[in-house]
């Protein structure tokens, strides 16, 4: 893992050393619910929360269904749940895209959930899965960066400065993108030792 982790980051060092246009990166903090998302400078100094995108739900199933539900089951097949799951994706991944591409990024940094002991558990796999379905979409580097710290922290910092429950759900998750983004930035504006 620590090869692994030497080898993405000169790979994004190289990334970003060959950056002639000086393209921003964007931060994504995925969540089931919504997604924050934040944008560096072009010089790669600052890390900005951008927005947060609410993702569309599948509509769950009632526990009791209705006599008309009831009689209507016999149509709502495992087929069309599917396909109603699919339609529900597909216009996700179609709204993160479009926003995305309108920031015109380098390369997206995505947060990666690892566990306290540094393995991919449940949700760093779905992370994973969703990534792969995102590069297919967008044709951009991914970079993956360890945010198991970056919500608790900007819970933290909103906690200290008396925000409300209300206000700390509106902007957690694109302010935990910000943090994580920042790191990368951070890492990349350090100054590296030749081994030579």
């Amino acid at each position: 893992m620590e090869q692994e982790t030497l080898a993405l980051a000169d790979s994004l060092h190289t990334l970003w050393e060959a950056n002639p246009k000086k393209r921003k990166l964007l931060g994504l903090d995925w969540g089931e619910k919504r997604l924050g998302l934040s944008v560096s400078d072009r010089l790669g100094i600052i890390a900005s929360p951008l927005t947060i995108l609410t993702l569309k739900q599948v509509p769950p199933s009632p526990k009791r269904p209705s006599k008309v539900a009831r009689s209507f089951k016999a149509t709502a097949t495992k087929k069309e749940a599917e396909e109603t799951k699919r339609r529900i994706a597909a216009a996700n991944r179609a709204a993160l895209v479009r926003i995305v591409r309108s920031e015109d990024p380098l390369a997206v940094v995505v947060g990666l959930p690892v566990n306290m002991d540094g393995s991919l558990g449940f949700q760093a796999r779905k992370v994973l899965a969703f990534a792969e379905d995102l590069k297919a979409a967008l044709s951009l580097p991914l970079i993956f960066q360890d945010e198991r710290w970056s919500s608790a922290a900007v819970e933290r910092l909103f906690i200290d400065a008396d925000a409300t429950r209300a206000q700390r759900l509106k902007r957690v998750d694109k302010a935990a993108s910000a943090y994580m983004l920042q790191a990368v930035l951070d890492y990349l504006n350090k100054p590296r030792v030749n081994e030579g």
